[in-house]
């Protein structure tokens, strides 16, 4: 696109780095989604996780 002058060279550049935060959050997503994931179950804090 450049090289047909479609757009400038500064236009891509903030496209790539919108590019490159899209694709890291999706890969966290995926990541934090991934059945290999390591996690613990929710602690019971108060009164011992009974009702008062």
């Amino acid at each position: 696109m450049i090289a047909k002058q479609f757009v400038e060279r500064d236009d891509i550049q903030q496209g790539k780095t919108t590019l490159v935060k899209m694709v890291s959050m999706l890969v966290g997503l995926i990541r934090a989604n991934s059945d290999v994931r390591v996690f613990e179950s929710p602690a019971q804090y108060g009164n011992g996780g009974e009702e008062e």
